[in-house]
């Protein structure tokens, strides 16, 4: 009932691709004195190339650097150095989802003076806003063109959000979880 007549958003972020899905939420009447609610997909926007590996890449690359210009070396994707920090790249990016601040350690990174040392790193939400500004911009050019590609038709043809299967539930729809996503990702 909350979500009547509003325009829902779902996002499938995978490791390289990125699906959003946007689905109109409507009330229909069973015929028994009950309502339910459906979802009908209304726009569909898919990127093969746009997932969270190219957000640790980015992060790669931007630690890298730094371990070549501060510690005189380079670290290598594929090598066991390269291994840790891309860990350490994908752990930042998921715990900055959660919290502003966070740092992480990568073992024997730098062999400064011939002796292996742990490089620990910090990163806040808007310096990683800095690092994946170009994925930022390309996944809020997807959520453009998922609104600009609304198909406003009559038909009462019901869909869920990932298939063409009919998606009805009672009270507050499933999709009910996604909206506060929706809104956080097009807000900043």
């Amino acid at each position: 009932a909350a979500l009547k007549g509003k325009l829902v958003a779902l996002f499938d972020v995978g490791s390289v691709q990125t699906t959003i899905i946007l689905v109109k939420v409507f009330e229909v009447d069973d015929g028994k004195g009950k309502t339910n609610s459906e979802c009908k997909k209304v726009s569909v926007i898919h990127d093969d190339a746009l997932g969270g590996l190219y957000f640790d890449d980015l992060l790669f690359s931007h630690y890298s650097e730094i371990c070549r210009v501060s510690y005189g070396s380079a670290v290598v994707p594929g090598s066991r150095r390269g291994d840790r920090l891309m860990r350490g790249c994908e752990t930042i990016r998921k715990l900055l989802s959660q919290l502003s601040v966070s740092s992480f350690t990568v073992e024997n990174l730098s062999n400064k003076n011939d002796v292996s040392e742990d490089v620990t790193f910090t990163l806040n939400r808007d310096q990683l806003a800095g690092i994946v500004k170009v994925l930022v911009d390309r996944f809020r050019a997807h959520i453009q063109s998922a609104v600009d590609g609304i198909k406003d038709d009559s038909t009462t043809t019901t869909a869920a959000a990932a298939d063409d299967s009919t998606a009805s539930t009672e009270g507050e729809s499933a999709a009910t979880v996604v909206v506060a996503a929706a809104a956080a990702a097009s807000a900043g």
